[in-house]
């Protein structure tokens, strides 16, 4: 275990302390908090000293799946037959059961702070705001079967699945909010309103019209493009 002060961009130090380690073509993987982008934007007065930014780790065996098969790295051969059986073995497994839970009890006032809100950008205070909320469930939740089912009923661009550092999460989402190629390409895919589709020509076309019709779906595509332009700029010259 080594520990040592930092100074500077997270990002950076991040970078020297990967450029150290002997990868040898291997992944790192993790989560990086919201935090993080405030040192960005020098907003670390907001911050306690002890907040984690930034939490990666590099596995000892790497299984990679994808259309071209099943590639597995750092096991050793009776690891890679497990691994191999484990993966035939989820294969036309029942997926597993869903709990309905009742999210109408509201104990944190998010209707009343979506109002304060909705007055705030009204008063020119900013343009958009996203709030969230916690839910208390009154049951344990397992989190891989609950990845596994919302994976078997989502399309997301990216979905993630961790338990790292004290955190154990699961999430989709429909939109691409960053990548980055080996050919050094900046993407972005936001996705602000959405609709159902698939429910028939009909029913697909009417959707499509109430969406493009909307005032707030189109301010809020709008704000998501000025954004992006603008968070891309940040660390891509125009043109390139």
């Amino acid at each position: 275990t080594t520990a040592r002060a930092w100074t500077g961009s997270p990002a950076h130090a991040v970078d020297a302390a990967l450029a150290e380690l002997p990868l040898d073509g291997q992944h790192a993987y993790g989560w990086i908090g919201f935090e993080f982008c405030a040192y960005a934007l020098a907003a670390t007065q907001y911050l306690d000293q002890r907040t984690p930014l930034v939490n990666l780790m590099i596995p000892r065996i790497e299984v990679r799946i994808d259309a071209s098969g099943v590639r597995i790295s750092g096991a050793t051969p009776n690891e890679a037959c497990d691994i191999h059986d484990l993966i035939a073995a989820s294969q036309g497994a029942a997926l597993p059961e869903a709990t309905p839970v009742d999210v109408r009890p509201d104990p944190t006032d998010y209707q009343d702070r979506v109002a304060t809100a909705v007055a705030e950008i009204r008063s020119g205070s900013y343009q958009k705001v996203i709030l969230s909320r916690k839910v208390a469930l009154p049951f344990a939740v397992d989190v891989p079967a609950t990845y596994r089912l919302g994976r078997a009923n989502n399309t997301p661009a990216r979905s993630f699945l961790l338990r790292l550092g004290g955190m154990e999460a699961a999430g989709f989402s429909p939109e691409l909010v960053a990548s980055v190629d080996e050919d050094r390409l900046v993407t972005t895919e936001p996705l602000a309103g959405t609709r159902a589709f698939g429910l028939g020509t009909e029913a697909d076309d009417a959707a499509r019209a109430d969406l493009l019709a909307d005032p707030k779906e189109i301010v809020e595509h709008a704000i998501s493009v000025q954004t992006s332009f603008a968070e891309i700029t940040e660390v891509a010259v125009p043109g390139t």
